[in-house]
């Protein structure tokens, strides 16, 4: 934490037990005010992505609303991802919130109004609520589509063993345009 309100993030990830299934993620889950509805961000959009999914989706700067950020599937499963981040801004309605900047490497982000559990314990769409809250998972890495929900296991070079390590950076800035 730096005396600029900066606050830096090194994330080195390694699994201790042997025998885990396939990653669909390595990263960070956080909750941020619900005050944070807005987001702005210079990645791959504005239709949801993933590293093997993704050529529908050019690089650019987009926003969105989180109460927007829901692909209503039949089966409730993670959603609105988005792949090639370099930051993500989350702001209130007078444009105060927080800046995340990855540290050189691209990253991926989903936001919500619902928790991962919530999302998880869904049996349909409709059973999801908003929780007056954002969720946000800001990730170094996340696995291809399928995980067999939907098909096949992604190629080989879209799986995350679980015997690898992780490792990626970011930090998260104060946005205040009073200042």
């Amino acid at each position: 934490i730096y005396a600029s309100g900066k606050i830096a993030f090194e994330i080195k990830l390694k699994a201790k037990k042997k025998k885990l299934p396939l990653l669909l993620k390595a990263g960070v889950l956080f909750e941020a005010s619900a005050d944070l509805k807005k987001l702005k961000y210079f990645g791959r959009g504005p239709l949801e992505n993933l590293p093997d999914f993704a050529e529908h989706a050019p690089v650019g700067i987009y926003s969105a609303e989180v109460s927007d950020c829901h692909e209503p599937y039949i089966k409730p499963q993670d959603n609105n991802y988005h792949t090639g981040v370099r930051w993500l801004e989350l702001t209130d309605d007078a444009g105060r919130g927080i800046r995340i900047e990855s540290d050189g490497a691209l990253c991926g982000f989903s936001a919500h109004n619902y928790t991962q559990k919530a999302l998880t314990e869904a049996r349909h769409d409709e059973d999801i609520r908003d929780m007056n809250t954002t969720f946000v998972s800001f990730d170094g890495f996340v696995a291809g589509a399928g995980s067999n929900s939907c098909g096949p296991l992604p190629l080989e070079k879209y799986l995350l063993r679980p015997k690898k390590a992780y490792e990626y950076g970011f930090v998260i800035k104060s946005i205040d345009p009073r200042i």
